[in-house]
C-alpha cells in the first residue's frame, strides 16, 4: 500500500526522496513475507531464537524504513542513527533465523 501511495499520491521533492521511499517500501514488503514464514514456523517449531528473529526484523523495519519514509516526507523527526540501527537489527534478525536452524538440526 505505501508504494502505491508513493507512486501516485506523493510528489516528492527530488529523486533522492523517491528513491528513499522505493527502498523502504521495498524492505518492508521483504520483510513482511519473511515474517509470515516466522509467524509460520513458529507454530511447529517455537523456539526462542525463532521469536528473537521476528522481534528483531519488526524493530529493524520500524526504525530503518520509518526513517527513511519519514526523510522520503521530508518530515526528519527522527534522528540519522536510528535508520542504520534499524539496519543491524534486520541483520541480527536473519542472524538468528539463521541459528534457528542450525540449533534445530544439531539435535
Amino acid at each position: 500500500m505505501l508504494a502505491a501511495v508513493g507512486s501516485h499520491a506523493v510528489s516528492f521533492a527530488d529523486e533522492h526522496a523517491a528513491s528513499l521511499w522505493r527502498t523502504a517500501t521495498g524492505m518492508l514488503g521483504f520483510h513482511a513475507l519473511a515474517l509470515l514464514g516466522i509467524a509460520a514456523l513458529v507454530d511447529r517449531h517455537g523456539s526462542l531464537w525463532l521469536a528473537g528473529s521476528a522481534l528483531a526484523m519488526v524493530a529493524g523495519c520500524v526504525l530503518f524504513s520509518g526513517t527513511l519514509l519519514l526523510r522520503a516526507a521530508g518530515l526528519a523527526l527522527l534522528p540519522g542513527v536510528l535508520a542504520p540501527v534499524g539496519g543491524v537489527l534486520l541483520m541480527a534478525g536473519w542472524v538468528a533465523l539463521g541459528l534457528t536452524g542450525v540449533m534445530k538440526t544439531r539435535r
